[in-house]
């Protein structure tokens, strides 16, 4: 998870991005913390939705009406999961009633459908030249839920382009 945000915060100058592990102090501020972000960043990892903390913080995301961008982690060798298992998961443990962020909770149909259906969520990978991919998409869909970019899609409907980046090859036989 760190590297994801210190790779998107070089990427985006500038950005803040809040990061529980490193940025939150008392616990009980959990909710008060996602509330206050313009998206929220969900890295999915096998267990995650079997820690308490977590579904507090998705349950606080869904209360506050925040756009999900859901990243996961498909490596098991890193902990991570096949969407499957995720979602598995997800229906295993998100099955409290109606959790006091999240008062109209309407159980984990609701949850499965914001971080696996609304959008489709984004492999995260490692090898260098591919993590720059993963970072992308993550930046694109930021920057699209931004103000600016949420009154002017178009001007990223080609996607976002770091610089010094090899453009598109052509493959010859």
């Amino acid at each position: 998870t760190h590297t994801v945000v210190r790779r998107l915060q070089l990427l985006l100058p500038g950005v803040r991005i809040w990061l529980d592990v490193d940025n939150l102090d008392d616990v009980g501020r959990l909710e008060e913390a996602v509330a206050d972000a313009m998206t929220f960043l969900v890295f999915l990892s096998a267990g995650y939705f079997r820690s308490f903390n977590c579904r507090r913080e998705l349950y606080a995301a869904l209360a506050s009406n925040r756009p999900f961008i859901p990243i996961f982690e498909a490596d098991v060798a890193k902990g991570g999961a096949s969407i499957e298992a995720l979602k598995a998961e997800c229906r295993e443990n998100c099955v409290e009633a109606a959790p006091a962020a999240y008062p109209n909770y309407s159980g984990p149909g609701e949850m499965l459908a914001r971080v696996f259906e609304e959008a489709a969520p984004i492999v995260w990978v490692r090898v260098n030249a591919f993590q720059l991919e993963s970072l992308k998409a993550v930046a694109l869909r930021m920057l699209l839920h931004s103000p600016y970019y949420a009154s002017r899609p178009n001007e990223l409907a080609d996607g976002v382009m770091v610089p010094g980046q090899a453009g598109p090859r052509g493959l010859r036989g």
